[in-house]
This record gives structure tokens, C-alpha cells and sequence, in this order.
């Protein structure tokens, strides 16, 4: 008697994207892992991710809260970095 390989109980077995007949270009894979690999990490934090380190945003007033989002912009803007 011959035995399956194991499939869930319901609904379309899985496909890894690797596998040869996932119909999946082999390209498609490796840009895909490409993107999703980790940014490398910083050699040091900039200047604006040591301000907001030092932040207790529930100790901030409205009106504080949005001074120092200016603030954080502005140095953005000064380092060179261009706000989105």
C-alpha cells in the first residue's frame, strides 16, 4: 500500500517559491530575498535617533509634542537628510 506525503486537511497543499515547479521564476526568488534581507546596521546613531532616545512622549504637552517635531526636522534638514 502506497502512503501520501503528508498534506494539511483542507485547502491547497503549500508551494515554496523554490521549489523548481512553483512556476515562480528563479530570478523573482533571488531579488525577493535580496530585498528582504536586513538593512546593514548603523556604525552610529545620528543625531536625531539620540534626541528621540532621550524623548518620554508621555511626559510631552500637545504643544511640546509639535515643537519638537519641528525640531527633529530641523535636523533632519541640517545633517542634509531630506524629510519624506
Amino acid at each position: 500500500m502506497r502512503t501520501a506525503a503528508w498534506a494539511p486537511p483542507f485547502g491547497p497543499r503549500p508551494i515554496r517559491a523554490d521549489a523548481p515547479d512553483s512556476g515562480v521564476p528563479p530570478a523573482w526568488v533571488a531579488a525577493a530575498l535580496e530585498r528582504a534581507a536586513p538593512p546593514p546596521p548603523a556604525s552610529e546613531p545620528s543625531r536625531v535617533e539620540q534626541l528621540l532616545r532621550g524623548i518620554n512622549p508621555d511626559e510631552l504637552t500637545p504643544r511640546a509634542a509639535l515643537e519638537l517635531l519641528y525640531s527633529l526636522r530641523g535636523e533632519l534638514l541640517a545633517s542634509g537628510t531630506t524629510p519624506r
